[in-house]
């Protein structure tokens, strides 16, 4: 028997047209309300992008749920030379024939948790796939499991090939990558011929997969992502879900750290995400859906630092919940291209508890979260919260867009800017420190209520129904 189960059981820029807002409960105060309270969305307005009238206090969607996998409660300890593996970082074809084996044989089996002995691990078979070259690694089967200890590593071999996954889950369920290193060619791979060498990636969840979990894993020196998350097509109604990547360390990957290219119920949580930096878009994290659907996403309790374009990027996903996050701009070697948190029109997300610290401008100048709205028609009925977080040196960006509530957010030497902002709820914010202009507001409508500048109250006489402005256009 070339397997062996054992008896331990591992735990496992631009703009939207301005939407009018008209508000039917007069002055009602607002600085007391539960925004944990579920409130049906209002209507999204006919088709030429009218909004019916604003609805206090604003509707916030429900928090996504995402479920992890269920492998059976098998163990099985790999004999490395009964299966042809060699873990001294040669032997590239065998090690990747004979793991594959591994994993087939377990799955076949019924499923369970692979325990790989400590090593370095050389994988991939440079092959030709449909006409298209890359390098053929490791694929996980549904109801398996990859435990690694912190000293072992699957590294792929030197390739030109301009695509792989170092591992990969393709329409599979259950499944689960625990512990070690996961490491691509980057440091040397060829990049001059002639594409972008830019779909080379650490670990690749796509297909439709379901209920996959990477924890405590360390992704590493890709030629594209970290991670990639690919989903189904808009129109096929069906996509990749359930994927939670959790306690892994995410570093010096060339294109971003995680890519959510379409998906659903997704939780990326305690990580640290760095050093991401050599092809564009070169974020933390960027969910960009490319015409498959992307929604219910959480982003949690990550540190987000030195990533070229910046932590996260919002594209096109819908309930995304971005808490607790640390989103360090102090150390980057250079600033970064977009900032801190970037997203654009018809998105939606919950901002909370976040802290933003810059020390050098960005592209955009001191702004750590950054509204892009492309003049696109917002037929996304939700809008967007951003709920006691800590700014530092870096600060809030709205333009061209409705549906805003900012509350309770701490601001230190540096303010906020909103310019043709519509139903937008400004209450309980403070601002201090070195600020020419703190709440620096433009053609907004909506209510301001209990917001504070150096310490003292400051009024701010905003109105559902006529703009406000209270900045010199000249200064913009």
């Amino acid at each position: 028997m070339k397997l062996r189960p054992v008896n331990i059981l591992v735990p496992l820029l631009m703009s939207l047209s301005l939407f009018s807002c008209d508000d039917d409960q007069g002055s009602a105060d607002y600085s007391e309300v539960d925004y944990s309270v579920q409130i049906p969305a209002p209507a999204s307005g006919t088709s030429d992008g009218a909004w019916d009238p604003c609805e206090f206090p604003q509707a916030m969607p429900a928090r996504p749920v995402v479920e992890l996998p269920e492998i059976p409660d098998i163990d099985y300890n790999v004999d490395l030379m009964e299966w042809g593996i060699y873990s001294d970082g040669t032997h590239a074809t065998e090690t990747t024939q004979g793991l594959q084996g591994v994993i087939d044989q377990v799955a076949e089996a019924g499923g369970g948790y692979i325990h790989l002995p400590t090593g370095t691990y050389l994988v991939g078979i440079d092959t030709q796939d449909g006409g298209y070259y890359w390098a053929d690694s490791i694929r996980l089967r549904s109801g398996t499991a990859l435990v690694m200890d912190e000293t072992t590593t699957l590294k792929l071999i030197e390739s030109e090939a301009p695509a792989y996954c170092v591992v990969s889950v393709g329409a599979q369920e259950d499944v689960a990558i625990i512990g070690g290193t996961i490491e691509g060619d980057r440091m040397t791979h060829d990049y001059n011929t002639g594409s972008t060498q830019e779909e080379s990636h650490a670990v690749c969840v796509d297909n439709l997969s379901s209920r996959v979990l990477i924890d405590g894993v360390t992704l590493r020196d890709a030629g594209g992502d970290g991670v990639l998350i690919l989903g189904g097509s808009a129109a096929s109604g069906e996509t990749t879900s359930h994927v939670t990547v959790r306690n892994c360390d995410i570093d010096n990957n060339r294109r971003q750290g995680i890519s959510v290219v379409g998906g659903s119920s997704i939780n990326i949580e305690n990580n640290h995400i760095h050093n991401t930096r050599g092809t564009a878009p070169q974020f933390g994290i960027d969910i960009e859906g490319q015409g498959r659907d992307d929604h219910d996403i959480i982003i949690r309790g990550n540190r987000l630092e030195n990533n070229r374009g910046g932590g996260v990027v919002n594209c096109s996903g819908r309930n995304v919940w971005i808490e607790e996050n640390v989103f360090d701009e102090t150390e980057n070697e250079e600033a970064a291209i977009d900032g801190g948190l970037v997203y654009w029109s018809d998105t939606n997300q919950v901002v909370q508890g976040n802290t933003f610290i810059q020390n050098l401008p960005n592209v955009n100048g001191r702004w750590m979260i950054i509204t892009y709205s492309n003049y696109r028609e917002r037929t996304n009925p939700y809008g967007n919260f951003i709920l006691d977080n800590t700014f530092q040196t870096g600060g809030l960006h709205m333009m061209y867009d409705s549906r805003y509530v900012v509350r309770g957010n701490h601001f230190t030497d540096v303010g906020m800017l909103a310019t043709h902002i519509n139903c937008l709820e400004l209450f309980d914010n403070e601002i201090e420190g070195e600020v020419s202009e703190a709440y620096k507001l433009r053609y907004v409508k909506g209510y301001a209520q209990n917001n504070q500048l150096q310490g003292e109250a400051l009024s701010i006489p905003m109105d559902a129904d006529e703009p406000f402005t209270n900045s010199d256009p000249s200064r913009w």
